[in-house]
């Protein structure tokens, strides 16, 4: 005799054991969910850590502090202050080859650019001196032909509102006088007689002026030769860029 309630009572006891398995899973997660809580009540945030990774993301992304963005191409956006900033360079620099042809000019009139030159570098306009031309050979006092350079020289420096800086300069061949036990006092005392002079005859304002000397150690050509040490021993008047002054101190 066949129980035709055979395959229905192992369904439902089927179900019933599929069942027990949701239990067993629900505490298992319930596990896991407790023990992440408990580990992240336990951890702290690296600050510095997340400013940095943020920083990082911004930057990649092309996001800059206030909201603003860049093009990811070079040269497509230019930010103000970059143009700003270009803009006033370029002026200051025209500023200074002005100056330049103005004291250039004067001297050749006055048949007084023997031994000068000019040169235009980050810092200004430097107006550069042999020391053949201002001064006796192991000597700090004026020649009166270096008087005659500096009288046509001062009124332009006076009418700039640079700053002027004086820089005395020397070779390596060593003295020892009792007026210079070295060249340190050799290329100070040279830069210093040339800045007394500006400020005496000149009249320039001594807040926008300033001396020093550098001995033999910042020199422009090779002191083996004879011609490189003629080079070397110089006075260099700088006008210093027009944004140089917010350097010095006040």
């Amino acid at each position: 005799m066949i129980d035709l309630n055979t395959d229905s009572n192992q369904t439902e006891q089927s179900g019933q054991d599929d069942s027990n398995w949701m239990t067993t899973y629900s505490d298992m997660v319930t596990l896991l969910m407790a023990f992440f809580v408990l580990m992240l009540s336990f951890s702290t945030v690296d600050v510095a850590e997340f400013e940095r990774t943020m920083v990082s993301l911004q930057e990649a992304l092309g996001l800059l502090k206030g909201g603003r963005t860049v093009a990811v191409e070079s040269g497509q956006a230019e930010l103000p202050q970059d143009r700003d900033d270009r803009t006033r360079r370029a002026g200051q620099v025209q500023q200074l080859l002005h100056v330049r042809r103005q004291i250039g000019s004067e001297l050749a009139e006055g048949d007084l650019d023997e031994g000068t030159e000019f040169r235009l570098t980050e810092r200004g306009l430097i107006i550069q001196f042999t020391d053949q031309v201002l001064f006796p050979s192991g000597s700090a006092d004026l020649r009166s032909q270096a008087q005659e350079m500096l009288d046509a020289l001062a009124p332009i420096l006076r009418d700039v509102p640079n700053e002027i800086r004086v820089e005395g300069h020397t070779d390596n061949v060593p003295i020892r006088t009792a007026d210079f036990p070295s060249n340190w006092e050799l290329s100070a005392a040279r830069a210093t007689n040339v800045l007394r002079y500006l400020l005496q005859v000149g009249e320039l304002e001594s807040d926008r002026l300033s001396a020093a000397g550098y001995g033999e150690y910042r020199p422009i050509a090779d002191n083996d030769t004879a011609e490189g040490r003629a080079q070397n021993r110089r006075v260099d008047v700088v006008l210093l860029r027009l944004d140089a002054g917010q350097y010095e101190p006040e």
